[in-house]
Formats: C-alpha cells, structure tokens, sequence
C-alpha cells in the first residue's frame, strides 16, 4: 500500500506543478514535473514488482523514462496525433530535452533515497 499511496501523492504534486499558473518556462512547470514524473514511475514500478529489488526498480524505471525522452525525438505524424490528447501527452512529452535526463535521474535517486528511508523500512 505504501507504493501506492507514494504514487498517487506523486502523480497529484506533478499534476499541481503543472497547473500553478507558472510560465511554460518557469522553473517548476520545466523541472519539477520531469523530476516527479521519473519518481512516479519509480513508485509504480514498486508497486507493480513489490518483489524486485529497489536497485532493479530504479533500473527500469530510468530505462522507461530515456525510452520516452528518445521517442520525442520522432516526430511522425502518427506520433504528433498521439501527443494532441492531454493524458497522453503527459506521458509522451513534446520535445527532447538533455536537461531532462538529468531530472529523471534525480526523481528517481530522490525516490529510491525516499523508499529505503521511509517506505521499505
């Protein structure tokens, strides 16, 4: 239950971070949502396979999340379509970013750090 509940409070922060009202290049709409949106997936991961190991968790997650950073970089019409819905482009994203990268990495150190403090035990 407590991978859930990370979840679900994960995905609602990015949610908020998203709808604050901030610039599109505001600091927090830019990074903070990316940094929470790798630790979602951390989370689910754990969720999902309670029995792997926090390390391979990590692992997967960071290897989902460079696999749909690199898919921004295609920009085939089917593609396109997919990322006009709103639920779907949250997932996808719009454009590659580097600067990404780096906040998956960190969402995803955060949570693992998060897990064996808190939740694990």
């Amino acid at each position: 239950m407590g991978y859930f509940l990370a979840a679900l409070t994960t995905l609602i922060a990015g949610l908020v971070s998203r709808s604050l009202g901030f610039d599109k290049n505001h600091f927090i709409v830019t990074h903070v949502g990316d940094v929470l949106w790798a630790a979602l997936i951390y989370y689910l991961v754990r969720f999902i396979q309670p029995k792997l190991r926090s390390e391979a968790s990590a692992l997967f997650a960071a290897v989902f999340c460079i696999a749909i950073e690199l898919q921004q970089l295609c920009q085939a019409e089917w593609l396109l379509h997919l990322r006009s819905n709103k639920i779907l482009a949250l997932i996808l994203g719009h454009s590659y970013s580097t600067a990404d990268l780096l906040c998956y990495a960190s969402g995803i150190g955060i949570a693992l750090l998060l897990d064996n403090l808190y939740i694990k035990g």
